[in-house]
């Protein structure tokens, strides 16, 4: 490990975070789960309406190998063509989910089989996903940052 990483690593370890706390006025974390059921949801039918409208407008995303995407408009103009092009099937597991204040960290694992509407071969992708829901006004949740890593199909996740 090079000598900068290396005291990165041990200040970022001494550093002591406060324990979060769920709260009882915003979204719980029954109601973040339920985010990614209906995430999941409207990914598979193909309605980028309906996810675009789980989005935070400054949400951001932070695809595998390739740049962030910041903004609703630009992860609608990102995730559109997916939309187009593949009939799309996606499960996820919420492995667990923290709420502290207005925020939830949803850590879940993911399977997602993307099938070209013009013929093709399926792509089938597995991963781990880490989201991050920030509470609206209105008492619920929206996606405000996530990232993910695929593995391939009988590669298992990293612990």
């Amino acid at each position: 490990m090079r000598p900068l990483t290396l005291i990165c690593a041990a200040a970022f370890a001494a550093c002591t975070l406060p324990e979060p706390q769920a709260t009882s006025t915003g979204p719980s974390a029954d109601a973040a789960a339920a985010w990614l059921a209906d995430y999941t949801t409207a990914v598979s039918a193909g309605d980028l309406d309906a996810t675009m409208a789980l989005y935070a407008p400054d949400a951001i995303s932070m695809p595998p190998d390739g740049p962030a995407v910041s903004g609703a408009d630009a992860l609608r103009d990102w995730y559109a063509p997916a939309f187009t092009e593949y009939t799309m099937g996606l499960t996820a597991t919420v492995d667990d989910v923290v709420v502290a204040a207005d925020l939830a960290v949803l850590r879940a694992s993911y399977d997602q089989q993307l099938v070209p509407k013009h013929g093709g071969e399926p792509v089938i992708q597995l991963g781990s996903w880490l989201i991050v829901l920030r509470a609206t006004e209105d008492g619920s949740w929206k996606l405000w940052r996530d990232m993910w890593s695929a593995v391939q199909p009988g590669e298992p996740p990293a612990p």
